[in-house]
């Protein structure tokens, strides 16, 4: 009776591992498909930062020829000369001088 009782028990752990290490695999196969479904939302994410980045980058450099065109535009001189030659504006008193079309 004896061998009996051992041969099961040999029989019987032979089996446990079986079950742990299918366990095991699957357990590690979840985890690593929630790994690279990380890796893919993340790969996501950063492309959509770096596009976000480029557009900061250009909105800043708009930003900074706008700074530049209102501090400009803060100069009376340069006001004066915008309105004359952009907006055909004279002084009060002074006699306007229109070229004909071709002529320059």
């Amino acid at each position: 009776m004896a061998r009996r009782d051992s041969s099961r028990g040999s029989r019987g752990s032979r089996r446990a591992p079986s079950w742990f290490y299918m366990v095991v695999s699957v357990v590690l196969v979840y985890f690593g498909y929630c790994f690279y479904n990380q890796q893919v939302y993340l790969n996501g994410i950063n492309e959509k930062y770096q596009v976000a980045e480029q557009r900061l980058a250009a909105a800043q450099k708009v930003n900074e020829g706008l700074r530049e065109e209102k501090a400009g535009l803060e100069d009376l001189r340069r006001v004066e000369k915008v309105a004359r030659e952009e907006l055909n504006m004279v002084r009060s008193g002074e006699m306007p001088y229109i070229l004909p079309h071709g002529s320059r």
